[in-house]
């Protein structure tokens, strides 16, 4: 608590702070209260330039994250990214972060993963995301200066918000028009919800989406299918992450077929129940692709044919950077295709083979070197 208190005064004396992280502390409610405290000033205004608070895994409940949402997010003009992440905020502290962004905010990234926010308060995030895309679109169509900025990141992980909670997200982005980011891994979201968030995805393609995380859900390839299709032609998605899901072989072929549509610059399917069959399917457009820089397929098993069709794209891709095979249980032999791949492409931009030792850097071939290969 005197620590707390010791950092108020240097917050309140600084008024050029910028960026405040005071993650993977034990400040708990009572901590929480006296920081927020210190981004309130006495006049009645915020801090003058402090765009980034950062306060995950310090044991917030409820009562912190109240305080919070009241002194340093209410009516603030300047803070810009909030990152709660790893607390024990519940539906309470989920109210108020919503009540206090309807109060006029120009928050645009928001970290709540790994919190027990539940159905209700996931309701009362989306709400307030769209009544302020609303207030946005309003400023804008009358010429008048924005007291609030839509929300571009999102970050909604582990959040116990569960099916009925999750429909709240499919019916803020049908209106959607800024966000970029979207995380929603680890919520045990099935192919049902798939088919809700890609309808919503489908209808509304002026979402400029650049990031959809859905990694340790319970999808299937009939859920990836659905996403696919909603997410072909995207102008603006780069990343994609369906990890430790079971999209099978034919979700690995679907992603696959995605790639011939979209200009991914990653995507990652580690640890996912694919074959042979799908890593083929997979490494033959990757072989043609320009635009992938990293590739996940670690816990994915890669036996003697998989690693011919690993190799085969390692010889003609000339874009990908770095490629993910940790554990994927790849014999000598397989191990010996792969760099036979990579040595022969002399356009490889490859800095990246994770998942087995190649050999010492001065024992590499000078090909190898100008590429700058690095084996984990």
């Amino acid at each position: 608590m005197e620590e707390a208190k010791l950092l108020k005064e240097v917050i309140l004396a600084n008024p050029q702070l910028s960026v405040l992280k005071l993650s993977y502390n034990t400040l708990g409610d009572e901590g929480a209260e006296i920081i927020a405290s210190s981004l309130q000033l006495p006049t009645g205004g915020h801090h003058t330039h402090l765009s980034i608070l950062d306060l995950g895994f310090n044991s917030i409940g409820d009562c912190g994250c109240e305080a919070i949402a009241v002194h340093a997010l209410a009516g603030n003009h300047n803070l810009q990214t909030l990152c709660l992440s790893g607390n024990q905020i519940g539906e309470k502290g989920a109210l108020s972060i919503a009540g206090a962004m309807l109060h006029g905010s120009t928050l645009l990234k928001l970290y709540l993963t790994a919190n027990k926010i539940g159905p209700i308060g996931m309701k009362a995030i989306a709400g307030a995301v769209v009544k302020n895309d609303q207030l946005v679109a309003t400023a804008e169509a009358d010429g008048m200066s924005k007291t609030v900025q839509s929300m571009q990141e999102l970050h909604l992980g582990t959040t116990e918000m569960l099916s009925d909670g999750f429909l709240s997200i499919p019916a803020m982005l049908l209106t959607n028009k800024s966000l970029r980011m979207l995380c929603l891994g680890n919520n045990h979201f099935d192919d049902q919800d798939m088919i809700v968030l890609s309808q919503a995805l489908s209808q509304n393609k002026d979402v400029p989406l650049e990031t959809l995380r859905l990694s340790f859900n319970e999808i299937t390839c009939m859920g990836v299918e659905y996403v696919m299709n909603a997410i072909w032609g995207s102008k603006t998605l780069k990343e994609l992450k369906l990890d430790n899901n079971n999209i099978q072989d034919r979700g690995a072929q679907l992603c696959a077929v995605v790639l011939t549509s979209i200009a991914l610059e990653s995507l990652d399917l580690s640890l996912n129940r694919i074959t042979t069959v799908g890593i083929k399917a997979l490494m033959k457009n990757i072989s043609e692709n320009m635009s992938l820089r990293t590739i996940g397929l670690t816990g994915i098993t890669i036996d003697q044919n998989a690693s011919k069709a690993v190799a085969f794209a390692l010889a003609f891709n000339s874009s990908l950077q770095a490629i993910y095979m940790d554990n994927c249980n790849a014999g000598y032999s397989a191990q010996r295709h792969i760099v036979a791949g990579v040595v022969s492409n002399r356009t490889s931009s490859l800095r990246v083979l994770a998942g087995f030792h190649l050999a010492r850097k001065s024992m590499l071939s000078s090909h190898v070197e100008c590429c700058s290969l690095t084996a984990y």
